[in-house]
């Protein structure tokens, strides 16, 4: 069976989504090209609620204040609205970020696996940073930087 990594969406709108069952599937991306809001309020896409891996994003009103309108970010970042610890604040990130091998480009409230901590730490004054590459699940951060296996942790 394909994984995403594998499928490739024939479409330049679509993207790959896994179902609840597991199997991968080409979707429409979200947009609000066809979205009318109520006055006060504009469209922006949002993560599905209770997702938590790989969500697919749906077009929602919110008032105008909590969107990204009136809000300006750096060159080489773009406004998105934060979803988690604060609900519905509007943040800078990031543009094509790419990491290193086994490694991910993402925003959490956790500080990462080290081969010196291997017990998922969260500590939203400590670990709350901007947008950044962490390792990927199963992978630990050795003292040289890099994103190994657990057996290669003692090794350079």
């Amino acid at each position: 069976m394909p994984t995403c990594k594998e499928l490739q969406c024939e479409k330049t709108n679509q993207v790959c989504r896994q179902s609840f069952v597991g199997h991968f599937f080409c979707q429409e991306k979200a947009t609000c090209n066809n979205v009318t809001c109520p006055a006060g309020q504009t469209c922006d896409l949002r993560v599905e609620e209770d997702c938590a891996d790989d969500c697919a994003m749906k077009p929602i009103c919110i008032p105008l204040k909590l969107s990204c309108v009136n809000f300006t970010c750096p060159q080489g970042e773009e406004c998105r609205i934060r979803n988690w610890q604060t609900p519905n604040i509007p943040y800078c990130h990031i543009l094509n970020t790419t990491c290193p091998e086994n490694e991910k480009y993402t925003h959490t409230t956790c500080c990462e696996l080290t081969c010196q901590r291997r017990e998922l730490f969260c500590d939203t004054e400590i670990c709350a940073d901007r947008p950044k590459c962490t390792c990927n699940k199963g992978f630990y951060r050795r003292k040289d930087g890099k994103c190994v296996k657990k057996e290669l942790c003692d090794y350079k």
